[in-house]
């Protein structure tokens, strides 16, 4: 048996030891290409608000190359954000649980009324923007470039966990569903991206990491 997720896992992954316990292969990587959007100033906000990791590592390396002045409060979707902040020396006045609708109405009471920057994906779902662009002031920052990659090749996959639906559509580019192939979505946006693709049975993750992912897998099996 064999397992893809679509991101590189770090050494202390719980995949490893779940994978080693049941005798399965693993595969590991994004489907995604990632490359910087350039720019040049930051608009004055309030808050800046990070979605995900690249967006802090695409944002502050390039502020930080350019001496380009910060002074807001800080907020962020998910505790892998959180994470990537402080290889920045950073730390966030506002950290949520990785689920949009929780974490826009956490975020709400803070920001309502507020100017907040959304560094962000080109291909992003902008969930907090658009559940609050009626509560904030949106200014939007594109600062790098995610598309879906078209060379990669896998073997047949028994379980498939995804971790964003532009791996989903990378994958569905190239493999159609097997029968018997368990899936796990990581949250509802990517689920989104699976019945898109004509998937009708799958799992998801109660919250966005790889441990609620392996929960999913397990019940299904």
């Amino acid at each position: 048996m064999n397992l893809f997720i679509s991101r590189s896992l770090a050494a202390d992954s719980p995949i490893w030891p779940f994978a080693k316990d049941h005798g399965i292969d693993v595969f590991h990587q994004s489907l995604i290409d990632f490359t910087p959007v350039r720019f040049s100033s930051i608009p004055a906000a309030d808050w800046i608000f990070f979605y995900s990791r690249k967006a802090v590592h695409y944002f502050y390396r390039q502020a930080l190359d350019q001496n380009l002045p910060i002074q807001s409060m800080i907020g962020t979707m998910g505790l892998g954000t959180l994470n990537a902040l402080k290889e920045y020396g950073k730390s966030a006045d506002f950290a949520g649980n990785g689920l949009p609708g929780q974490v826009a109405s956490a975020f709400k009471v803070l920001a309502a009324g507020k100017r907040v920057l959304f560094p962000r994906a080109m291909h992003s779902r902008q969930s907090i923007q658009n559940l609050l662009q009626e509560d904030i002031e949106v200014l939007d920052l594109v600062v790098y470039s995610n598309v879906a990659k078209r060379n990669f090749e896998l073997p047949a996959i028994d379980y498939l966990l995804f971790t964003s639906p532009l791996n989903v559509e990378a994958y569905c580019t190239k493999y159609d569903w097997r029968p018997g192939q368990k899936v796990v979505a990581i949250g509802d946006t990517t689920a989104e991206s699976l019945r898109h693709h004509d998937l009708e049975q799958f799992a998801i993750a109660k919250q966005p990491n790889e441990q609620s992912m392996l929960e999913a897998l397990e019940k299904m099996l």
